[in-house]
Order: structure tokens, then sequence, then C-alpha cells
């Protein structure tokens, strides 16, 4: 809420096409916190953002001639600050550009994006857990599909969107 009124989207992007019916919000709905944060969590938290933070400390490594920092207790790597951070901006930024079209690519939207993106990232690398990122993702979608079910009178009234 607070980006469209800072940075407002387009009034007609093509997500907006989608919920036409009251059906189609409905299976919006369930597939946007469910479906959505599963997959896409598994592509970019699960695979991309640990792929990118080891890529990043090898590189550092290659560069320093320094050794591989050793496993921890668990058996997980210790990634570097550096290459988390820099891991989760090249995690993020595919992640809000697989949605620009859902919203017409407009900055305010795609910023929003980004840093919720930070935000998953960040969840999966302080808990090394790919749970905890999928649940924070489905309850960040949940609360969007809520406020549209609340604002639209039970997806009656779409014309308020």
């Amino acid at each position: 809420m607070i980006d469209q009124t800072v940075i407002p989207g387009p009034d007609n992007a093509p997500i907006d096409k989608l919920f036409q019916t009251r059906l189609a919000a409905w299976l919006l709905f369930v597939f946007g916190i469910t479906f959505a944060p599963f997959f896409e969590e598994i592509l970019f938290r699960g695979f991309l953002l640990p792929a990118l933070c080891t890529a990043c400390d090898w590189i550092a490594e290659r560069f320093r001639h320094t050794r591989a920092r050793p496993l921890d207790q668990n058996g997980h790597p210790q990634w570097s600050i550096t290459s988390m951070i820099i891991a989760s901006v090249l995690t993020s930024i595919p992640f809000a550009l697989m949605h620009a079209e859902q919203t017409a690519n407009a900055l305010g939207p795609f910023l929003l994006l980004i840093s919720v993106s930070l935000v998953l990232c960040g969840v999966r690398l302080a808990t090394r857990s790919l749970a905890a990122s999928m649940l924070v993702h489905a309850s960040y979608n949940f609360v969007l599909f809520s406020l549209m079910l609340i604002t639209t009178g039970g997806f009656q009234h779409l014309d308020k969107m």
C-alpha cells in the first residue's frame, strides 16, 4: 500500500486482467498462497541463492588464494557475509523480473518485489530453512490476497481493485 503511494504502479497491469471473474480471483488466491510460493522458493531460495553464495565464495577464494571454509557442525557451508549479500541481490533481480510483466514493468512494483525477495533471502539464510522462506512467502501473498478479498467484498466487486 505504501509502495502504491510512493511509486504507483500502472492502472491496467496485465495481472489485473486475471481478476475479471470471481472464480479466477479465488483460483489465483489459492495458487498464490500454495503453489507459487512453493515452486518459487525452491527455484530462487532453494537452488539459485545457495549456488550463488557458493560461487561467490569460490571466486573470492581463487582471487585471495585462500582455502575454502569448512562446513559447520551440521554439514552446512559457512558462506561469507559478502557472498550472502551479493547472492541475495543476484537472486532478487531475476525474481522481480519474473513478475515484471504481470505489473507492466512498472518501477514501483519491481522495487517492491526486489525488497520482498531480499527479505525472503534473509529468512532463508538466517534460518537455513527453505520451509521458513516458503512460509514467509505464502504469508506475504496471503496478506495481499486477503486485502484484495476484503476490499472487493469477497471478490464480488472486482472493479474496486
